[in-house]
């Protein structure tokens, strides 16, 4: 009997070049997304500094200059934040997609593999039929040789 060929291979290939396309796209999503929130870390750390730096200047009673400078670049890093913030929330909506596309693709393929396992399956009892059908041949002929024989020894 001929090996056991699955009709859909080609299609199923396809389904895990997209499954392992999807997961790329889904890392460079995520390492987008790290690194949005790494930098709204170090600009939040940034202002807590220099809200530190103001509060000291003042205690210190520096010049209202540096005081000045020193709020208006809070406002600038606020400012910063916020748009880091909007960034953030649109990588987020970005990399939840590229997770939902995964997932469908993942389906997808699972889907195929759980079919070609089926048909394997059924191509295996079949098989085994076939072998079972040939073996109950190959005794019923050497049962018919054997009887002819004693036939012919009367």
């Amino acid at each position: 009997m001929k090996r056991f060929r699955f009709r859909l291979e080609n299609v199923l290939s396809v389904r895990k070049t997209e499954e392992k396309e999807a997961m790329k796209e889904v890392s460079i999503a995520k390492m987008h997304y790290d690194g949005i929130r790494e930098r709204l870390r170090k600009l939040e750390l940034d202002g807590k500094r220099t809200e530190e730096e103001i509060r000291v200047a003042q205690l210190n009673r520096i010049q209202i200059e540096q005081i000045t400078a020193g709020h208006e670049f809070l406002k600038a890093l606020k400012r910063k934040i916020q748009e880091g913030l909007e960034e953030l929330h649109e990588a987020d909506k970005i990399l939840k997609s590229k997770q939902a596309i995964l997932v469908e693709k993942t389906q997808e393929r699972k889907t195929l593999e759980r079919l070609k396992e089926k048909k394997y399956e059924e191509w295996l009892k079949n098989l085994k039929w076939q072998e079972s059908v040939e073996i109950d041949e190959i005794a019923s002929t050497r049962y018919l040789r054997k009887q002819g024989e004693i036939k012919n020894e009367f």
